[in-house]
């Protein structure tokens, strides 16, 4: 909230960032971390679409694939053995939710 001159208040919708699993009533797992070969997304119940977007330290895509429900059930392999060592955000987003988690290639 911010005050004016006059004292009157203004402010702006909070928003907030949770560690861990969604509030889209969709658990998501990323393992192994740290890894060099490949990572697996483990959706707890069958997504019907998900979009897996791979972005590098400078916001750039590295990797991107969307899976749905015929080509997985709960499981999405990604191969990152190409990709140069480092820290990457994994965009995870279905139609219940999108989450973020923290990727490092060693």
């Amino acid at each position: 909230i911010q005050f004016d001159n006059n004292g009157l208040s203004s402010g702006s919708p909070t928003i907030s960032i949770t560690r861990g699993e969604s509030s889209g009533g969709t658990p998501i797992t990323v393992s192994p971390v740290p890894s060099h070969d490949f990572i697996e997304v483990t959706f707890q119940s069958a997504a019907n679409i998900a979009q897996l977007t791979l972005f590098n330290t400078k916001g750039q895509i590295a990797l991107k694939r969307t899976v749905d429900s015929e080509s997985c059930s709960k499981n999405v392999r990604l191969d990152i053995n190409r990709l140069v060592a480092g820290v990457y955000l994994l965009q995870i987003q279905t139609e219940e939710a999108s989450i973020i988690r923290k990727i490092v290639v060693n």
